[in-house]
């Protein structure tokens, strides 16, 4: 594959802590084990949310045993407390803000109502309450909540506001995988953690421009973490809850382990396989055997190394996960991994079904940078897609960044990714339901959208969580089929094309227009600036193209505007010489 991440740098002999399987421990295995104890800490897992209230709240939180580390907490601990609900149960929560500054609760790949989920808009005031109430009818996975405050959604989760939301089914507890202690859902989260324990947000303009990236790693909170496991087969639930950072995960001895779900649930079946990249906002469910280990044993989860041009001095970085110490004889006889998992419908797809293209840059707007989808960078009052519920839709997320990658969420909907550069993906986390995909830097991926019942405005982002706060989402209506078509005749404009691209004389505009009206073309420079203008006349609806004079322009990055009325829609456009 050509995409950069996965541009492996090979048989690289990595130092550090990390134990390689089947290792032999010493004549003694207490000792052993104690000695493996000195130097790790006992992978920690949150509490269970009983219901009630849900207060967000500064805690000193003992990540480390020599001092406290003050962190901005849910239910007042890191990670926050996992909500594990059966599929038709009632959620009820109610939110109660003791931090200085607003929040709220997004629930990361859940299908709730608009006023439920976490819109920024929605945002709780200090000292003020909000209940969170919805019935939980989707498919059993592994989801996961977190803040969504307007600007604020990346330094709240840096310091400690997320946690796990589990859903379960009777239908997928038939299949018979690994429960109870055999179940271990981790979060990744890495960190720049001082001397003195404390954990600070203040992103350079590097960081906003490729995400805040730590060199240390906590698992539940765990640094140096380790787990006794007995000799069974073991679900491991992982989600990658950093704000920027991409893992390659595999087993520091190179051996095979089966994957079983993606974002939104399971798989039709286990694929084998040896490594799996997860970005930020992702999650898979894995199933890792250790019937055959011997008890004194240890087999590592590693992030792998990999090449990546973006941010070669941290993202790519080799990282000891999780140690799984074999210290107990087997205790679940006879759960093997199972042949098949779930049957997946497949998104029906027709000519009629709408396309909408994503364009993904990075600009640079007076005064400062701006991370932007189709040319513009967010406004919570402006409303860029309207949708009808429980529509179909094909979403090209198209990235034109050199060396960005950006992993991008969808809120009210989940997806089945259908292509990547034009052609079927080969990697098995695509062939399930997702409400996450990464798109690697001058990639384009196709995905079918399945946009639930609810209507109301809802968002769609990068989860690059720096991105997000500077810029890269938008806001999508999502309207009964009645309001939404009316709206449409009024409002519906788009950019179709625009070629070349980068170009050096001329850059051939086609759009779209549902109604026509006058239309004005700009085009602005880096700081804002208007370059070009021109009236290109009245025009009907249907399609409509110009051809605009870029020779006399400067080498550079543009921003081109369409307007129609109080319609617009943008574009960037590269000049090169």
């Amino acid at each position: 594959m050509a995409h950069s991440r996965r541009r492996f740098i090979a048989n690289l002999a990595l130092s550090g802590a990390g134990i390689v399987a089947g290792s032999a421990f010493g004549p003694g295995l207490a000792e052993a084990f104690a000695r493996r104890a000195a130097v790790g800490n006992a992978l920690r897992f949150p509490p269970l949310f009983d219901g009630g209230d849900l207060v967000a709240e500064r805690r000193e939180i003992g990540i480390y045993d020599d001092r406290p580390t003050s962190l901005l907490t849910f239910g007042g601990s890191f990670p926050g407390p996992t909500i594990r609900v059966r599929r038709g149960q009632e959620l009820r929560a109610r939110l109660v803000n003791r931090l200085d500054e607003p929040t709220n609760v997004h629930w990361h790949g859940l299908l709730a109502p608009a006023m439920m989920d976490g819109h920024p808009m929605h945002a709780v005031a200090p000292g003020e309450s909000r209940e969170y109430r919805f019935t939980v009818d989707q498919r059993a996975g592994t989801y996961w909540y977190h803040p969504h405050a307007h600007m604020s959604t990346a330094r709240q989760a840096y310091l400690g506001m997320a946690g796990f939301f589990i859903v379960d089914d009777p239908d997928e507890e038939s299949i018979g995988l690994p429960s109870g202690a055999r179940d271990v859902p981790i979060v990744l989260q890495d960190r720049r953690i001082g001397a003195d324990r404390s954990i600070a947000y203040a992103p350079s303009m590097m960081d906003t421009m490729s995400g805040m990236l730590g060199p240390t790693l906590l698992v539940n909170g765990t640094p140096d973490a380790y787990h006794e496991v007995s000799r069974d087969l073991y679900r491991v639930r992982v989600l990658n809850g950093s704000n920027a950072r991409i893992y390659r995960l595999g087993l520091g001895d190179g051996e095979m382990f089966h994957l079983i779900a993606s974002d939104a649930g399971l798989l039709d079946r286990p694929h084998a396989v040896t490594e799996v990249f997860l970005a930020p906002g992702e999650r898979v469910e894995l199933l890792v055997d250790f019937t055959q280990r011997d008890i004194g044993t240890s087999v590592m989860l590693r992030s792998l190394v990999y090449d990546n041009a973006a941010s070669p001095q941290f993202q790519g970085w080799p990282f000891d996960v999780l140690r799984f110490d074999v210290t107990r004889p087997t205790e679940a006889a006879g759960v093997v991994v199972p042949v098949a998992l779930a049957t997946l419908d497949r998104p029906s797809i027709s000519p009629a079904t709408r396309t909408r293209t994503m364009r993904l840059a990075m600009v640079h707007m007076h005064p400062a940078m701006a991370h932007t989808i189709n040319g513009r960078a967010y406004d919570m009052s402006r409303t860029d897609e309207r949708i009808v519920a429980g529509a179909t839709e094909v979403w090209e997320l198209v990235n034109d960044d050199n060396d960005e990658p950006h992993p991008m969420h969808l809120h009210a909907a989940h997806f089945q990714v259908l292509e990547r550069n034009g052609a079927p993906s080969v990697d098995p986390k695509d062939l399930g339901w997702k409400d996450t995909v990464l798109v690697d830097p001058i990639e384009r991926v196709k995905i079918a959208v399945r946009f639930g019942d609810e209507t109301g405005m809802f968002v769609a982002h990068c989860h690059n969580l720096e991105h997000e706060d500077s810029g890269m989402m938008i806001n999508m209506a999502i309207e009964s089929a009645a309001d939404a078509g009316a709206a449409d005749d009024a409002h519906y404009l788009q950019i179709d094309a625009l070629a070349p691209n980068p170009a050096t004389d001329h850059v051939e505009l086609t759009a779209s227009l549902r109604s026509g009206g006058p239309i004005m073309i700009e085009l602005f420079d880096v700081i804002g600036r208007r370059v070009r203008a021109f009236d290109h006349g009245r025009r009907g609806a249907g399609t409509m193209s110009a051809l605009i004079d870029v020779s006399e322009l400067a080498e550079g990055a543009y921003l081109l505007r369409v307007s129609c009325g109080d319609r617009s829609v943008d574009a960037p456009v590269r000049v090169v010489r």
